[in-house]
């Protein structure tokens, strides 16, 4: 329903975040681009516009789920004391 990516391949605007289901050892590592982008995401999650996938000899499967956009996103809340808290 969301385009897959906004940025033409650039890395930038994080879209084409995929979750590596299956086949990781598959994928080259991740590029600059996007150890800026996913530094404090799970290993398993990569950019689609800045993975490699295979060399010419190689063979497999990789399974990738397009994340959902609340789980490509951090949450900042702020604790609020159960005294401060509306009776």
């Amino acid at each position: 329903a969301r385009p897959l990516s906004n940025c033409a391949g650039g890395g930038t605007c994080g879209t084409c975040m995929v979750e590596v289901i299956e086949g990781k050892e598959l994928l080259g590592s991740r590029t600059d681009k996007e150890k800026e982008k996913l530094k404090r995401k799970p290993k398993n999650w990569r950019l689609a516009c800045q993975t490699t996938v295979g060399t010419p000899d190689s063979t497999g499967l990789v399974v990738i789920q397009q994340l959902p956009e609340w789980k490509g996103h951090e949450w900042k809340y702020k604790k609020i004391p159960t005294s401060e808290l509306p009776q």
